[in-house]
Formats: C-alpha cells, structure tokens, sequence
C-alpha cells in the first residue's frame, strides 16, 4: 500500500521539531531535577549522582520524553481502513458527475479515474486511496463505490494529495481502457496532477484520444 507523503513543509516541520525537541530536554531536565531534590530530602546523606539512582532515572526520562513528545502519525487504523487523524486540515469538494472512464496499468493494475463533471471539465483522480482502490470499498472489495454521480473529495490542501473519498449517488460503469506498455508515457504527457482537470479537452475528445493511440 502506497501512502501519500504528509511532510509538512520544510521551514514549518523544522520549526515543529525543534519546539518538540525544546520541549523533551525541559521534561528531562525538570525530572533529573525533581529527583534530585526528592533524594535530598529524604536522604540527605545518599548522592543523588549515584549511577544506581540517575541511570534508571535518566532512561526512563527519555523514554517519557520519546513518547510525549514524538510526532504522531497523521494516519490511523479505524476497522481495518487507513483514515487521515486530522481531519480539520483537510478541504473538501463536492462534484457531480455524468460519465467516466478509467486507464488501467496492465501490469500492475494501478490507474486514474477520468469523470466528466456536470461543469463539462473533466476531472482526474488516482484510483489508489491509503485505503485502498478508490473504485471499490475498502470494507467490501467485490462492492464498486466510484466513480458515482455524487462524491466529496477530501485533500490536503498544503501537501496536495487526495485523503479520502465520500460517495454518494448512483454508481457510474466506467469505460476502462488498458494503456500496457504506455500507461507511464501517457500519465506524463496527457493526464495532469491527482485532483486536477484536463484542460482545453471535453470528455469525449479525452476519451476519443486514448481509444484511438491504444487500438480501441
């Protein structure tokens, strides 16, 4: 399963871990401390420096450290389907759709979804969601749930990539089209960017095109 890269931006992740790490040494610090102080008041004739005492002590501090203050994933299991934790930083749009077809890698079985939007611009999208093919329920894989004439698309607008899939209407059959050997050369030439729109071509035109370069 492919997931999509959910780094944050260079300066800001910098910024992020930087704050976590200032954070950690400070829970460190605090707890050596606070040991300290505990040992000297209860005992004031035992070293606190003793290794018995600030080994086991110091370890244990930065596994605390390590767990509290780490960066979580952005990505969590929820009943056997990847789902993206922060939902508030995702953007949603909501499409209507009349008509779609799919371009399918022969050997690998990869693909993008072409649709044409009620709008008359046609929009991509790439078939492998984190949970998996977008075509089918992640729940129910013999169930097809895409391309349907009602769907939200839930992206990232910072990373750019397509988190999740809402769908609602009737489901659509697609026109699938098996491109083989030159699946890559037509992605690169032909199709744009995951979640973007085919521009100066109808969907007749778009799909007239790849009959015709793959013998259809």
């Amino acid at each position: 399963m492919i997931l999509p890269p959910v780094v944050l931006p260079g300066g800001h992740r910098n910024r992020t871990i930087t704050i976590r790490l200032f954070f950690a040494g400070v829970f460190i610090l605090v707890g050596v401390l606070g040991e300290f102080l505990i040992v000297e008041r209860i005992s004031p004739q035992t070293n606190p420096f003793e290794l018995r005492f600030s080994i086991p002590l110091i370890v244990g501090l930065i596994v605390a450290a390590k767990f509290l203050f780490s960066e979580r994933s952005s990505w969590v299991n929820r009943n056997g389907v990847l789902t993206y934790r922060r939902r508030n930083e995702l953007v949603s749009d909501s499409y209507r759709a009349r008509r779609a077809f799919e371009l399918r890698d022969l050997d690998t079985q990869e693909g993008w979804y072409l649709i044409e939007l009620d709008t008359g611009k046609v929009l991509c999208l790439w078939d492998n969601l984190p949970s998996g093919p977008l075509g089918f329920d992640a729940m129910n894989p013999e169930v097809r749930r895409f391309p349907c004439t009602e769907f939200a698309v839930l992206r990232h607008p910072t990373e750019n990539f397509t988190a999740e899939v809402d769908c609602g209407g009737q489901v659509i059959k697609p026109v699938t089209i098996h491109l083989g050997n030159h699946y890559d050369d037509w992605l690169y030439t032909y199709v744009p960017k995951d979640g973007e729109v085919i521009p100066n071509k109808t969907f007749d035109e778009a799909l007239a095109d790849m009959q015709k370069e793959n013998g259809a």
